[in-house]
């Protein structure tokens, strides 16, 4: 993979640096850091595969920030950049975990599929709201339904009907209390 990085402050990027040159600057820091920063990455993270990932990283940074691969502050600056890529990682690690947690609750939030049974049962207790709804007076039920299914304040009912609020708040009171006697007996 190449990278094209333009730096008005280098003379010469490591991707313009002569293959063999790289090789080399890899090969030396691969010879003197290897261990200490294998040893470091898995001591932390505990998988050996992630710390060699890790390493490499590292060196793909040191290479991408200095042509020769020779690091500016020596140690110092290597356990820097690690550092800052156990970091990285664990930002990575928590976002993933917050999305993945969210995801599940979003999942788990869902309702139950649709099946036959359900839909039969559903459209049994619409029959009964329907019966018990149609033992209510004609103004009561276009009332309540204009309410409780189209939305319409209660204002505008009163409007409507020529009534007062608060005989359309006791139409649909009335309405209510049928409902709930005839649906939960």
């Amino acid at each position: 993979m190449q990278r094209h990085v333009t730096r008005a402050a280098d003379a010469q990027s490591p991707d313009s640096m002569e293959p063999s040159a790289r090789t080399c600057a890899y090969d030396e820091l691969n010879a003197r850091y290897r261990g200490v920063l294998l040893t470091f990455f898995l001591r932390r993270t505990g998988s050996y595969s992630e710390a060699e990932d890790l390493v490499q990283d590292v060196f793909v940074r040191l290479l991408d920030a200095t042509p020769d691969g020779d690091p500016p502050g020596g140690h110092s600056f290597i356990f820097t950049v690690a550092s800052n890529l156990l970091k990285d990682r664990h930002r990575r690690d928590a976002v993933r975990s917050r999305y993945r947690a969210s995801a599940e609750h979003i999942e788990s939030a869902r309702s139950d599929p649709l099946t036959p049974e359900r839909i039969v049962i559903s459209k049994y207790e619409v029959e009964r709201a329907s019966a018990a709804l149609n033992e209510v007076g004609e103004r009561s039920k276009e009332i309540f339904i204009l309410y409780r299914f189209e939305g319409m304040s209660q204002r505008d009912i009163a409007s409507r009907f020529g009534i007062s609020v608060s005989a359309v708040e006791k139409h649909v009171a009335r309405v209510l209390v049928h409902l709930n006697k005839r649906l939960n007996s």
